[in-house]
């Protein structure tokens, strides 16, 4: 089940993690994402649903704001998410 705006746990602490390691990367290869590293807190907001679109957008993905399968493939976070306790809350996209 994809998980987007509202969510919370330690798996988005993940995924924030994750999108800041990109967001860190392309600025070290001195590719201007127009983006600054998101607070991973471990709250799916407003900040991480646009960092997560810009690294579909990126990746050749739907640049969805949510954190599906196909996108968490990519992260490499696919399979560990729900082992730590990541909750699912719905909600709207970016």
């Amino acid at each position: 089940m994809p998980f987007g705006k509202g969510s919370r746990g330690s798996g988005v602490v993940q995924l924030q993690q994750a999108l800041n390691g990109w967001i860190t990367s392309c600025h070290a290869l001195g590719v201007d994402t127009g983006l600054i590293e998101v607070v991973a807190d471990g709250t799916f907001g407003q900040n991480t649903a646009v960092a997560l679109a810009a690294y579909q957008k990126s990746a050749g993905l739907p640049p969805s704001g949510y954190a599906d399968q196909d996108t968490l493939l990519r992260l490499e976070l696919d399979g560990t998410l729900e082992a730590n306790g990541t909750m699912w809350a719905g909600g709207g996209g970016v």
